[in-house]
C-alpha cells in the first residue's frame, strides 16, 4: 500500500505540481476501489435481475470504461430528462456515440420501473399526443399540484417483464413520459 501510496504521490508532484499526503492518497484509493466495486455489483445485480425478467442475456464487462473519474453534474448534464423532446434525446445519445436505433433500443429499457409524479405530471395535463382515457387515469393518481412523490408504472401492461409492451404502448399513445 505504501508503494503505491508512494507512486500516486510522485505521479500528482510530476504531473500536477501537487503534493499530497499519504493519507489522502490512501483516502482516495479507498473511495475509488469502493466505487469500482459498487458499480461492478449494480451492474451484475441489473444483468441479473434483467435475466429473472426474462430479458436477453449478454456478457458483462466489470470496471469502469466510460472514465477515469466519476463526477455527478456531467452525469446530470449528459443523460436526458424525462421532459426531453426528440431532438435534444438524439443529440444527447448522439454525444454519447450512440446512435437512433441504439436510442430506440435503450428507451426499452422503460418497459420496467416506476416513475415520480413530478416526472410525468406536464405530460398528462398539456401533451396532445397522449390517448385521452390514459391520460385521465393517470390524473386520478397525480392532480396538477401535490402527490409528487406517487408512482405510475412505466408500462402500464407489463412493468416486472421485460417484454415489447413498452413499444406497443407508445404505438397506441400511453408512453408516460414525454421523452417517451
Amino acid at each position: 500500500m505504501r508503494l503505491i501510496c508512494g507512486l500516486l504521490s510522485l505521479a500528482n508532484r510530476l504531473i500536477f505540481g501537487l503534493t499530497i499526503s499519504c493519507l489522502d492518497c490512501y483516502e482516495h484509493l479507498v473511495k475509488s476501489l469502493f466505487f469500482y466495486l459498487f458499480f461492478d455489483c449494480v451492474m451484475m445485480e441489473r444483468w441479473d435481475w434483467n435475466l429473472q425478467l426474462g430479458g436477453p442475456s449478454w456478457t458483462v464487462g466489470l470496471g469502469r470504461r466510460d472514465s477515469t473519474s466519476a463526477s455527478r453534474s456531467v452525469g446530470n448534464t449528459s443523460i436526458p430528462t424525462p421532459t426531453s423532446k426528440l431532438s435534444a434525446l438524439v443529440s444527447s445519445f448522439s454525444a454519447q456515440g450512440l446512435s437512433l436505433k441504439d436510442m430506440v433500443a435503450l428507451l426499452g429499457s422503460h418497459t420496467i420501473g416506476l416513475a415520480r409524479c413530478t416526472t410525468f405530471r406536464g405530460r398528462i395535463y398539456n401533451d396532445s399526443n397522449i390517448d385521452a382515457s390514459f391520460a385521465e387515469s393517470l390524473q386520478n393518481r397525480c392532480p396538477t399540484s401535490g402527490n409528487d412523490n406517487k408512482l405510475a408504472r412505466l408500462d402500464a401492461a407489463t412493468s416486472t417483464l421485460f417484454d415489447n409492451c413498452y413499444y406497443r404502448n407508445l404505438l397506441s399513445g400511453k408512453g408516460l413520459l414525454h421523452s417517451d
